[in-house]
């Protein structure tokens, strides 16, 4: 992935913090301190990139009456589209339109994007071309011509594949086609009806882009088969004990003793978990970048374990994360996985053991060159800081997190001795 930068100079309680995007990025710290606004510009980031950004640039250079088209896309003019767009994107998406958000974006590698696209009117007595397809195109990006098939004749929709497939994968080594968003309280709105996802979409720019999400994830899709299929298959119905399944545009949670519920009347961690579930089942096999808000809501900790490893196989699998979290649980377990990752590049012998020991499978382990930990805190003044936590073989120090965990223990321990004494005190009398 190349090295993008975001610099925010002025959102919510965030003033002149930077941090850079990764393929998972993990936003923690204390409440109210901005973590979720920086989940949202990371995310605005990459669905823009990979959206709206790219055709608004192509827009301006477009050429309706040429049979051919010519242009060029600088990283400059991508950094200016997203700087532009990001306020009034910001107040639709959170429903405040009096936020400020001023925010600065430095994008690494190439420069320049030159393209040409054209389509391929000889090809008459073709028998290369299969008879599903209509038109055969050739394209040019940076001095290399390649060639493909269309079920269409449309200059414009095969200009903006070309530039989104080369651009988005140069700047992510990925095609991300489909980014969703799993905001706060988003279990509340699983299986609702038409109305009430009306009146809540028509209020909030988040949830509008969520159930629009979900209404596509709910549906199967010609998904590419993989490799790590059946493991995804099988780690979601142990973390639900069943599947889940949408008949008639209504979702259920088929137990597996063959019982099914209407999934509003599933348990809160599971309709919690449902959308992104939906999204592995019948996703699995796209590239997807998913801005994910408290996985661990209303899970208990088994559950944001196995969710951990469901993670870090998805990221395995060209699979994109933006976190928030505030769990010790999810995040120690995102550190064993990092751990597993350099284990498996030093010894894959070892990593193979403890994989079998464990019952874990070999797609459950985190590269740490694919991870960006951000810590979010105030310092002496008051002002909110962003701190880069360092990856390296012990994980990623979530010192406050665990510093917590140990003084809760080291309180259970004094409160225990002191019961103790009190005890022993009462059996002599």
């Amino acid at each position: 992935m190349k090295e993008i930068r975001i610099h925010i100079h002025d959102f919510g309680p965030l003033h002149e913090v930077e941090f850079q995007l990764a393929p998972m990025m993990i936003f923690t710290g204390m409440s109210s301190l901005g973590k979720s606004y920086a989940n949202y510009v990371a995310y605005y980031t990459i669905s823009s990139i990979c959206g709206d950004a790219l055709e608004k640039i192509v827009a301006s250079k477009y050429d309706r009456e040429a049979t051919e088209q010519c242009f060029e896309i600088t990283t400059r003019e991508i950094e200016a589209v997203l700087h532009n767009g990001i306020e009034t994107y910001m107040q639709s998406f959170l429903g405040d339109d009096n936020i400020k958000c001023n925010v600065d974006f430095q994008i690494g590698g190439k420069e320049t994007h030159s393209f040409k696209v054209k389509e391929v009117t000889d090809i008459d007595g073709d028998d290369a071309i299969p008879s599903r397809y209509k038109s055969k195109w050739e394209y040019t990006y940076n001095g290399e011509t390649s060639q493909f098939y269309s079920k269409s004749s449309d200059l414009w929709e095969k200009v903006m594949f070309v530039a989104n497939n080369k651009i988005c994968v140069t700047l992510f080594k990925s095609l991300l086609t489909f980014t969703p968003i799993l905001p706060p309280a988003r279990g509340a709105f699983v299986g609702e009806n038409y109305t009430m996802k009306s009146k809540i979409s028509s209020s909030l720019g988040m949830y509008r882009q969520f159930l629009n999400d979900y209404d596509i994830g709910v549906q199967p899709s010609d998904k590419v088969s993989t490799n790590g299929e059946k493991f995804f298959r099988k780690a979601m119905e142990r973390l639900l004990d069943g599947q889940l399944v949408n008949e008639k545009d209504k979702q259920y949670l088929r137990l597996s003793n063959g019982q099914q519920i209407a999934l509003t009347a599933a348990a809160s961690s599971i309709k919690e978990l449902s959308p992104f579930l939906f999204y592995l089942k019948n996703q699995l096999g796209k590239y997807m970048s998913f801005c994910f808000e408290e996985p661990e809501a209303h899970l208990h900790p088994k559950m944001q374990v196995a969710l951990a490893d469901l993670v870090a196989a998805s990221l395995n699998h060209n699979i994109f994360f933006q976190f928030t979290t505030h769990s010790d649980y999810f995040l120690q377990r995102l550190n064993q996985l990092i751990k597993l990752g350099f284990l498996k590049n030093k010894n894959k012998e070892k990593f193979d053991d403890l994989c079998k020991e464990w019952g874990l499978d070999d797609h459950c382990y985190i590269e740490a060159k694919d991870v960006k930990a951000y810590f979010f805190h105030r310092d002496n003044d008051g002002k909110v800081e962003v701190v880069d936590m360092p990856i390296a073989d012990e994980g990623i120090p979530f010192k406050s997190f665990f510093d917590v965990a140990n003084e809760l223990q080291q309180r259970e321990e004094e409160i225990n001795a002191a019961l103790y004494e009190l005890s022993e005190k009462e059996d002599k009398a």
